[in-house]
Formats: structure tokens, C-alpha cells, sequence
């Protein structure tokens, strides 16, 4: 499970919460100079054609009114 600063990382597909394996990537000085690290995230995923909803949660976080992001906040984790 990947953990970050503000919690441990959910994947959820179609609200169902599935594995995941995660893998470090370099910090690029040219995309994210200002991250201390970056990860991929993947999924066994066999496509069906139907359409799906993959969502990414922080564990224990309660959703309020006030979450969200601004356009231009460029929001990175």
C-alpha cells in the first residue's frame, strides 16, 4: 500500500476496493521539481467494454462540501 503524507492510498473500481502494486518513478526537474517522489499505480484490469469508474481515496478521509480543487492549483501529492 502506498502512504503518503496525508494517509494511506485507496484504488477503488467501480466503487469496489481492489489491489494494487505500486512503483517508483524519478523525480522529473522538468514536470515535478517541487515533489519528493512519484509513483505509478497499477491495476489488474481485464477490459469487458462496459464503462468503469476508477477512483483513488485516501483511507479514513470524510468528504465535506469544502474538498475539491481549484482551477490552477496543479494539486500533487
Amino acid at each position: 500500500m502506498l502512504t503518503t503524507l496525508l494517509g494511506d492510498i485507496e484504488i477503488y473500481v467501480d466503487d469496489n476496493k481492489v489491489e494494487y502494486m505500486e512503483k517508483y518513478i524519478r523525480v522529473s526537474d522538468k514536470l515535478c521539481h517541487d515533489v519528493s517522489g512519484r509513483y505509478a499505480i497499477k491495476i489488474d484490469f481485464n477490459p469487458d467494454g462496459k464503462i468503469h469508474t476508477i477512483s483513488c481515496k485516501i483511507k479514513g478521509h470524510v468528504s465535506s462540501k469544502k474538498d475539491g480543487i481549484e482551477p490552477g492549483e496543479r494539486l500533487e501529492f
